[in-house]
């Protein structure tokens, strides 16, 4: 079985030149077919594919992610109807959240793996009697214990992390151990939508974030979000053997999608770029350096202008677009001073659904939480010249 990140190449075609295996991955938004749907209410981009074509690669895909549910129910009625087609399995989504959070089982090398599909909290969750994505939560230590007792090996699959980040949160790190203490066996991390680091704990194996896997390059640019880690797993004896590869996106020359091994220059690029990942477990010290740095950095660039807040010292910089942002809405409120009146226009009802996801998100309230805490002097400052440097060759490499 191959590990892999987030898959979502939208209207293009995908050739995968990697070794055989099972591709279990995360599949980021709906498959819609030929449907024309109208978008749910949301802060963020609407994701789909037009079509899943398997280029001859068996496939098991992760629907519990905070774009499954970009088109409603029937973008998720769609994407099961076209993925039961395909004879592909899937976990993590469903009519209600008793059917969202139903493990897969699947057999291979003669044992029985149980594979359960999780998500943060935020658009799209499955509620009691609506249909939506899994959330990650408490209910995953029992599941893991109870699905533990009828199969060989558990796989928790969860979209979880800051993206654009290299590192997981402390409090991330802490809810993986705790899963792998309750029994899993493996952690499949995505959302970060770069690669993260990983780490053995006890007898587990946990990824933070194994980054784009298949996407559209139009859409990401370049550099890390064009490369990601695949984990080759081996189930053929009473412990899981594990090997690391990486993979690139090429455009081919169709203006399809490429996925393939990379070697040479390449591949010591991407080594040095996980050494200086994984050097967040060296301790929870660590960790927690340089989670904050990471914090203070993207600060400005993701929550400041909703929040309007955009730190309290020179050492969280504004970008040029957010200057001007502050600038207009500085002229919005003052005029909302002097009529009494808060404008109701399509931008602020924007802004509403935004400033939801940022609370209902345990990632997006880590990351305000942890800069704000740390620039306005209530949290120890952690940050050193070593973090400060780790950090800005991972994110300007």
């Amino acid at each position: 079985m191959i590990l892999a990140g987030d898959y979502i190449p939208k209207q293009k075609a995908v050739h995968l030149d990697l070794p055989p295996g099972t591709i279990l991955a995360n599949l980021e938004g709906p498959v819609l077919g030929d449907r024309v749907l109208t978008p749910s209410p949301k802060s963020g981009p609407s994701l789909y594919s037009r079509a899943f074509e398997p280029d001859g690669r068996s496939f098991i895909f992760m629907l519990a992610n905070n774009h499954l549910m970009d088109y409603g129910e029937a973008g998720l009625e769609a994407t099961k109807s076209v993925l039961a087609k395909a004879g592909v399995p899937f976990c993590g989504a469903g009519a209600n959240l008793e059917e969202a959070r139903l493990p897969l089982v699947v057999t291979e090398s003669g044992k029985k793996i149980g594979i359960i599909s999780c998500c943060e909290r935020q658009f799209g969750c499955a509620e009691i009697a609506q249909p939506g994505v899994a959330e990650k939560g408490h209910w995953l230590v029992s599941a893991v214990k109870r699905l533990k007792q009828s199969v060989d090996f558990v796989i928790v699959s969860c979209h979880a992390a800051f993206e654009h980040s290299p590192f997981p949160s402390p409090r991330l790190r802490e809810f993986y151990h705790l899963l792998i203490h309750a029994g899993a066996d493996v952690i499949h991390g995505h959302h970060s939508h770069v690669p993260q680091g990983w780490e053995t704990y006890r007898d587990g194996l946990i990824l933070y974030g194994l980054g784009n896997f298949a996407v559209d390059p139009d859409s990401w640019g370049k550099g890390n979000y064009l490369w990601s880690i695949i984990v080759h797993l081996d189930f053929s004896s009473n412990k899981i053997g594990w090997s690391l590869s990486f993979a690139d996106i090429r455009v081919s020359e169709k203006g399809g999608i490429c996925v393939g091994l990379v070697e040479g220059d390449a591949r010591e690029r991407h080594d040095r770029y996980c050494q200086l990942c994984n050097m967040a477990f060296d301790s929870d010290a660590m960790n927690s350096a340089l989670w904050q740095e990471i914090c203070v950095l993207l600060f400005d660039r993701y929550y400041g202008v909703p929040l309007h807040s955009p730190g309290y010292k020179s050492t969280c910089p504004l970008t040029t677009r957010n200057r001007l942002r502050y600038l207009f809405d500085g002229c919005v409120s003052l005029l909302a001073g002097v009529s009494g009146r808060k404008l109701r226009s399509k931008k602020e009802l924007q802004r509403g659904l935004t400033m939801l996801n940022f609370f209902q998100c345990e990632s997006h309230c880590s990351v305000m939480e942890t800069a704000l805490g740390v620039l306005s002097g209530t949290v120890l400052d952690q940050r050193t010249k070593l973090t400060y440097d780790i950090v800005k060759e991972l994110i300007f490499s």
